[in-house]
């Protein structure tokens, strides 16, 4: 309700100031990660995996609207396509063989985003922008490698393309912070980053011994967005 208010307000000062609605669309790479970290009964029996960058790509279409001479508000609607690899390695001892294995997977996930965002232009070409970024899950997808080694004898699992999506949150949220530059009046240049603000992982439940634990995986999305685009 209150989001709906202050929309209407900001929709309400542009129209009194006079300026026209402008649209655009854009299109760039995401560079995201999901650092997971797990807490709950006891963290020693689920190992947290290393985490790498997953670069994948955004593309959609922007409203932009003045409010005075150097602000304006801008609403979204992306596809965006990011996610994380993962990567674990143990070794130890079992029945008096040494033993190796190894993980890797990658978490690929689709979002519509709709970020909300004021823009600040201490200049005629550059702006700066923040604000807050909702996203709506349409896809999520696994792809798992496993390695065991032990007395001579390697076992291999491999899994492609897993639906993990009912594993996920349908939401997140994010806070939006970026800048941007225009080299003619319709052509600028976007870099923004994404701060997670919510978990992308549902909490766990496992059992061992005979015993049920509950973790619960803090796992916000970080994503450096770089981006092109057109405003007509």
């Amino acid at each position: 309700m209150k989001r709906t208010l202050l929309i209407a307000i900001l929709f309400s000062i542009g129209f009194s100031y006079g300026q026209q609605f402008k649209f655009g669309t854009k299109v760039g790479g995401n560079f995201a990660t999901i650092p997971i970290i797990f807490s709950g009964t006891d963290l020693t029996l689920i190992s947290v995996p290393d985490n790498k960058m997953f670069i994948g790509f955004h593309a959609g279409g922007f409203i932009e609207m003045g409010i005075s001479e150097r602000i304006t508000f801008q609403s979204e609607v992306l596809f965006s396509y990011e996610g994380s690899k993962y990567e674990s390695n143990a070794s130890g001892s079992n029945f008096g063989f040494d033993y190796t294995e190894n993980s890797e997977s990658t978490i690929k996930t689709s979002y519509i985003h709709f970020p909300f965002l004021l823009k600040y232009y201490p200049t005629y070409t550059l702006y700066l922008s923040a604000g807050p970024k909702v996203g709506v899950l349409v896809m999520a997808k696994q792809d798992s490698n496993y390695t065991y080694t032990s007395n001579g004898n390697t076992e291999i699992e491999s899994i492609k393309g897993e639906d993990v999506k009912n594993q996920l949150n349908g939401l997140n949220i994010a806070a939006s912070f970026g800048a941007g530059y225009f080299f003619t009046d319709t052509v600028f240049a976007e870099i923004r980053y994404d701060f997670g603000l919510s978990n992308v992982y549902k909490d766990i439940q496992q059992e061992y011994n005979g015993m049920q634990y509950t973790f619960k995986p803090k796992s916000k999305i970080d994503n450096l967005q770089i981006s092109l685009g057109y405003r007509f």
